[in-house]
């Protein structure tokens, strides 16, 4: 299910794979008989997420969404580390709602 729709298979067929879940998302249909499949769907609850929660340039139509993460060593049972350790690891996930030609997943 994603949003209000199901997904189902339409066939018995295994799509082994060692991500077996692309072959299924891509064989998986609505059970209402439109045809969408279930990465199709996926696609557009990315996008609606994106639209809902990341930040927008207007200026480029651009939406991003950054995350900082770092990490913190401490706890009393362990030792008294209170300080930072290691660096800090930034991703930016980006959809620019102008592209239509690239693929929507790109890993730069």
């Amino acid at each position: 299910m994603v949003g209000s729709n199901v997904y189902a298979l339409t066939t018995n067929t295994a799509y082994p794979t060692k991500v077996g879940f692309a072959g299924y998302a891509l064989n998986m249909f609505n059970v209402d008989g439109s045809g969408e499949t279930l990465l199709s769907a996926l696609t557009t609850q990315a996008k609606l997420f994106f639209k809902s929660y990341a930040n927008y340039d207007s200026t480029t139509g651009i939406y991003s969404l950054l995350i900082n993460l770092n990490a913190s060593a401490s706890h009393p049972d362990i030792n008294p580390i209170q300080s930072k350790s290691g660096g800090n690891v930034t991703i930016n996930f980006v959809y620019d709602s102008n592209n239509n030609t690239d693929p929507i997943i790109q890993f730069l």
